[in-house]
């Protein structure tokens, strides 16, 4: 959802070229449709995400991304640890917005609570884009 939440975000500000996001998982499978709940959601907000699947994140990722942001405290620590090297550009993604905290998986919780995810991360990128760009133009 954050994916596409952004990548609206920045076709709208005639941006696209210049910043987009893609997702991995840090912890999860390859090949794996968005969640039918997700799904829902996202095209309630008019963005079709039925041909999105999942991906694990991997050392080629991290080297091509300017920036990482991830959803919880653990996924940040987990992906410091393995890439080391690119600690620098690895953040939580509510950071960007204000003070840091995690962002609940809605996963089998429910279309309430995608919807409610989704409203969440509409707000913290809206808040954030400014200082998303500033990081991922100084990385890359």
């Amino acid at each position: 959802m954050a994916e596409a939440i952004f990548n609206q975000m920045m076709r709208v500000r005639g941006l696209d070229d210049l910043c987009r996001a893609e997702s991995a998982a840090t912890w999860g499978m390859d090949g794996l449709p968005a969640a039918d709940d997700g799904q829902q959601v996202m095209l309630e907000r008019g963005l079709d995400t039925s041909t999105h699947r999942s991906r694990v994140i991997t050392t080629e990722i991290v080297q091509k991304a300017d920036l990482i942001l991830a959803m919880e405290s653990g996924h940040v620590e987990a992906l410091k640890f393995e890439f080391w090297n690119k600690e620098d550009k690895i953040y939580l993604l509510s950071e960007m917005a204000g003070p840091p905290f995690d962002i609940g998986d809605p996963y089998r919780r429910g279309i309430k609570r995608f919807r409610a995810t989704a409203q969440e991360l509409d707000e913290i990128l809206e808040n954030g884009i400014e200082k998303i760009l500033e990081l991922a133009s100084e990385n890359g």
